[in-house]
């Protein structure tokens, strides 16, 4: 999955998709008429480099953080496909969507931040809070503060996963697209976007604030110069 084509992907999904509704809300016919859709996303193997991404000015704010914008608003239902480990930044994006599947092969989803010392972003931390929840502790601290490897299983019956699948790329892809088909009737209103808005709002606010990553040295050194003054 490379984050360059994901934004002009979006735009052609989107604007297809608002001609149709629109000819239909035109024409009179209704809702039951009016467009469905669903999109799916998947990953190519290539991971997201911490490093290489930090040492790119603006990358976070400019690039990965409008990409996570566009998914939780988006005005269709969106399916992550999962055919392999889902880590950091991917797991990121899969939790943007409304849906994920997932291999139930050999692949783990985790936020492995803690194991390298890269603390979370304002829009990852808002994200987790709201697709992971506050009313769940426990699997917080597992997921952000243990950076535990999940397993399909695991992310099944925690409910963050909604399907594992046996087979390989082939198999997941068949699942999501038919939950993608199966949930595009909700989108025919116009208000499957509208809604997201509002349930993600702190998230896409976050998404949308350009404050500079305190990383631990800066933190260390501020933290030793304010116990140095008392």
């Amino acid at each position: 999955m490379c984050l360059g084509v994901l934004i002009p992907a979006f735009d052609i999904v989107e604007s297809e998709w608002r001609s149709i509704w629109r000819a239909a809300k035109l024409g009179k016919t209704g809702v039951k008429d009016g467009a469905e859709g669903g999109f799916v996303i998947t990953g190519t193997g290539t991971r997201l480099d911490y490093q290489d991404a930090i040492s790119q000015p603006g990358f976070m704010t400019g690039v990965l953080n409008p990409v996570i914008s566009r998914l939780l608003a988006f005005p269709i239902p969106t399916v992550a496909a999962l055919n392999g480990h889902t880590f950091a930044g991917g797991y990121l994006l899969a939790l943007a969507c409304d849906y994920r599947v997932m291999t139930s092969g050999k692949a783990w989803a985790c936020f492995n931040e803690i194991h390298f010392g890269a603390p979370l972003p304002p829009a990852f931390a808002a994200l987790i809070r709201v697709k992971v929840g506050h009313s769940h502790p426990a699997l917080m601290r597992k997921t952000v503060l243990e950076g535990h490897r999940f397993t399909p299983k695991e992310l099944l019956e925690a409910g963050i996963v909604d399907a594992v699948v046996d087979g390989g790329n082939e198999k997941v892809l068949e699942r999501a697209i038919a939950i993608a088909t199966a949930m595009g009737g909700n989108a025919r209103g116009g208000a499957w976007g509208l809604i997201k808005k509002e349930i993600y709002r702190e998230a896409l606010q976050m998404c949308g604030d350009n404050t500079r990553q305190i990383m631990p040295e800066e933190d260390h050194n501020f933290t030793k110069a304010h116990i140095a003054r008392l």
